[in-house]
């Protein structure tokens, strides 16, 4: 950094994150920060991106993060500016997302005295609730601190799990010119944080997971959103898939880390938890079955509700149950356990693989467990079926979405929607990420995906916000059009996501990045009337309508490229002309407003898989007897 009198803190700030190559910051700009937007605009290397809403642009570089592994980074201004960005940020921590948010605050010297979008002095505790929020958060107070406190954020912003980090930068602070005995900065990142791969597990951890492995007739992998670093990784990858495959242990996947695993594998028993696959339930059996699951390795998920089915104890496996995660807090806090090991996936993955590969597997267990997944596989859906819908033999399963249907009479078939977009997504076999924001599409998307070595799947149902997948795609395609990879990147969203974050289709166009939505078109907030019809036992129809807003002109008008489409035949050709159209130098946005039929459930509430809430079957009876005469 060169020694003028010009430096200030903002240059301080900027020369940290060129040490990150954090080069590209979003937001929307206001005076509580107009002296760091000077800097990066006489900055050639640095570029600030207006996104149409501050959580939108915590989305936006949350997607960013996750396609390019470099932190991206939101810069806001005071007041509501921060406020905003919070849902977005807090977000990014819950997924494991480098996303570092800088806001601005008003002058120190003007604190107390009502200005404009104050925080700090009129109770609003810019600092106090990001701290609730992310990992770390720090109030700038002096340019002396400066320099430690940017440090600090930029060490758990990228420790391992990486991390959601906070800095509040008052403006006169932003602004104050460095002392001529200022310590030196950096000139690599390796000065003031380490870039090894975090915790190696002990010898005796790997050898007694090794042994419980090997002994095992039933064992099962468990991976979670915590290992989508590791199975990035070829050599942590290739070691994973020939222990897999030299032992014949099946692999499930919570939802969020679906795909970790490729679901087309022999041995991929998809994922497990929200709107599970059927596969894993045959596997893991119930608990006076003799033959159950008698060793479970669990990796990268803390096992929360929604990755375990409300903590159902089929999970529980009949010998041991191992937990390995990078937290220790998380180790044993679902489940009692019989062996917690505190370790990166990916130092615990080649470490056991390595064990595990100098022995000889049994293999007559081996070519056991080989016959029993094959034959799970060949006589067990891993969908929903029809009879698991019906609860009294007198009612019609209208709810149930057929996978196979051909049938667009009354709106596409979710079921169907996700099986034509898989259909094309195979044809084009390149790069493809996929974004699953809130609503009814998480239980489409995680039931129904087929989630291939070519696909990341992506998801955040630890916080579950709306406008999650809407706005971080865009940063997602961004992020790989910068790094020259022609990605497909393609967000299954619903009507009232798109609604609330849609205003991020004009950022896309700004950047000409050819994100792509495939929305789902029901007017109506459809998983919160299915929800509470459900949970209540009434009839909840028409109460969560959202107004028929013509999605088709909002789009175009923000920008994009947009069609609705009412038969299968239609989505086809138009995903095909989207993915064509989001290449290249020129890319548009894409938008594709699908109408599906409004009555179908995702298979969220069938057990064994559903919330575990005591019913009355009579009255349960009588409302699906109501929304059966609808037909």
């Amino acid at each position: 950094m060169p020694d003028d009198k010009k430096r200030n803190v903002a240059k301080v700030l900027l020369h940290y994150l060129a040490l990150e190559d954090a080069n590209y910051l979003f937001g929307v700009p206001g005076a509580a920060i107009k002296t760091l937007l000077k800097e990066i605009k006489d900055n050639p290397n640095f570029h600030y991106i207006v996104c149409r809403h501050e959580s939108g642009a915590a989305f936006i570089a949350d997607g960013y993060y996750r396609a390019t592994g470099l932190p991206g980074v939101v810069a806001v201004t005071s007041g509501p500016g921060a406020t905003n960005a919070l849902t977005g940020i807090l977000t990014a921590e819950s997924g494991g997302s480098a996303v570092i948010a800088i806001t601005g605050e008003v002058a120190e010297k003007a604190l107390g005295r009502g200005f404009l979008q104050e925080g700090l002095e009129s109770g609003l505790d810019i600092p106090a609730i990001f701290t609730a929020a992310t990992h770390y958060s720090a109030h700038l107070t002096n340019l002396f601190s400066a320099k430690t406190l940017i440090e600090q954020a930029l060490r758990n912003a990228m420790a391992v799990p990486r991390h959601a980090v906070h800095l509040s930068v008052p403006e006169d602070i932003a602004a104050e010119k460095l002392a001529k005995n200022y310590p030196t900065l950096p000139e690599r990142r390796e000065q003031y944080r380490t870039t090894t791969i975090g915790n190696r597990p002990s010898e005796s951890d790997v050898r007694q997971a090794c042994e419980s492995i090997f002994q095992a007739k039933r064992p099962l992998i468990f991976l979670g959103s915590g290992c989508r670093d590791a199975m990035r990784d070829g050599e942590t990858r290739d070691a994973f898939h020939r222990l897999v495959h030299t032992y014949a242990i099946p692999v499930m996947t919570t939802p969020d880390g679906k795909g970790l695993f490729p679901e087309d594998d022999r041995y991929s028993i998809r994922s497990y938890g929200c709107a599970s696959c059927r596969w894993p339930h045959h596997w893991l059996k119930e608990l006076d079955a003799p033959d159950r699951c008698d060793a479970l390795l669990v990796i990268g998920t803390a096992l929360g509700n929604l990755s375990t089915n409300w903590w159902k104890p089929i999970l529980l496996p009949q010998g041991p149950f191992i937990q390995v995660d990078i937290d220790p807090s998380v180790i044993g806090r679902a489940f009692n356990i019989t062996h917690g090991i505190v370790a990166d996936a990916r130092q615990f993955i080649l470490s056991l693989s390595s064990c595990l590969s100098a022995r000889e597997p049994n293999q007559d267990c081996v070519a056991k467990r080989q016959d029993e997944v094959d034959k799970m596989k060949e006589t067990v859906s891993p969908f929903a079926q029809k009879a698991e819908y019906e609860i009294d033999p007198e009612l019609k399963p209208i709810h149930w979405s057929d996978y196979d249907s051909c049938d667009d009479t009354n709106g596409i078939e979710p079921a169907a929607l996700v099986r034509v977009m898989q259909e094309v997504i195979d044809e084009q076999d390149s790069h493809t990420m996929l974004f699953i924001d809130a609503g009814n599409c998480v239980g489409w998307g995680a039931h129904y995906f087929v989630v291939k070595s070519n696909i990341e799947y992506h998801g955040n149902l630890r916080m579950g916000p709306m406008g999650f997948g809407t706005a971080g795609v865009i940063g997602a395609k961004f992020g790989k059009n910068l790094s020259g990879e022609d990605c497909n990147c393609i967000a299954l969203v619903g009507d009232g996501a798109f609604l609330m974050h849609g205003a991020e289709v004009s950022t896309a166009k700004a950047l000409k990045a050819g994100a792509i939505w495939v929305v789902l078109a029901e007017d109506d907030l459809r998983m919160v009337t299915q929800g509470m019809s459900w949970w209540a036992r009434e009839d909840f129809e028409d109460l969560y309508k959202l107004g028929n807003a013509d999605l088709v002109m909002f789009a175009q008008g923000l920008g994009a490229d947009a069609v609705e489409v009412a038969t299968q035949d239609e989505l086809k050709d138009a995903l095909r002309n989207a993915l064509q159209a989001a290449r290249g130098s020129n890319q548009t946005p894409q938008a594709i407003v699908v109408r599906i039929n409004p009555d179908r459930f995702p298979p969220y509430y069938l057990a064994p898989y559903g919330p575990p809430v005591e019913r009355d079957s009579e009255l349960a009876r009588q409302m699906l007897a109501k929304l059966s005469a609808r037909q």
